[in-house]
């Protein structure tokens, strides 16, 4: 089991240095009831602007068994309908708790950058890549 607050701070810093059109951290819902999906990109406003701003919604908790079931997921190339070997590789150097909600918000800001829902393989591949580029793997 996760407890996301203890990383607030670290997802705030990983969510200001790549934020592509602005950065509202009130947008960093919370939920404390689990959901199907973990975390999801959200869009809302800047409270100061009212210019378009990226947030993330994510669990309070994060269950073992979601955690287990979202490591299963990456790889799959739905265009292809086949698993990537290598990003299930990758997944399983998510061995630390840290290191999973690093790649869980990268993934997330992979579809402000444009990744739709149907490119989940497209966003696993960018945060891999840039978790090495940052040293985090």
């Amino acid at each position: 089991m996760i407890n996301i607050e203890i990383y607030l701070d670290e997802i705030k810093d990983i969510m200001a240095k790549y934020a592509v059109y602005g950065i509202n951290l009130d947008y960093l819902k919370i939920n404390d009831e689990p959901r199907l999906n973990i975390a999801v990109a959200i869009v809302g406003k800047d409270i100061n602007t009212g210019e378009k701003a990226c947030g993330i919604r994510i669990d309070r908790q994060i269950s073992d068994s979601a955690i287990s079931s979202a490591k299963g997921a990456i790889g799959y190339n739905k265009k292809s309908n086949k698993y990537d070997p290598t990003l299930m590789d990758k997944a399983t150097k998510l061995d630390t708790d840290r290191k999973f909600i690093q790649h869980l918000i990268l993934h997330e800001i992979a579809h402000h950058k444009g990744y739709t829902q149907e490119e989940e393989y497209e966003c696993d591949k960018w945060a891999f890549s840039e978790m090495e580029e940052l040293g985090w793997l």
